[in-house]
């Protein structure tokens, strides 16, 4: 389990670029996920969030949720 409270990790360039890259390019699972499911939530939904030496396609901040 990740400690969500550590020091934060610091992602190199070549980490950023491929985080960006995937943003722009959802599968179409993942298309379906956002647009139906998870966009029209009260809460704020992130995308590839880094949490710590991770990178997490869905988190939900204010529920904890992975």
């Amino acid at each position: 389990m990740v400690d969500l409270r550590a020091k934060p990790y610091c992602l190199s360039d070549e980490d950023v670029k491929w985080v960006n890259d995937t943003i722009a390019e959802m599968t179409p699972e993942e298309n379906k996920l956002w647009y139906r499911f998870l966009k029209p939530l009260p809460e704020t939904v992130y995308r590839q969030k880094p949490i710590g030496e991770y990178i997490v396609d869905f988190y939900v901040a204010s529920r904890k949720l992975v």
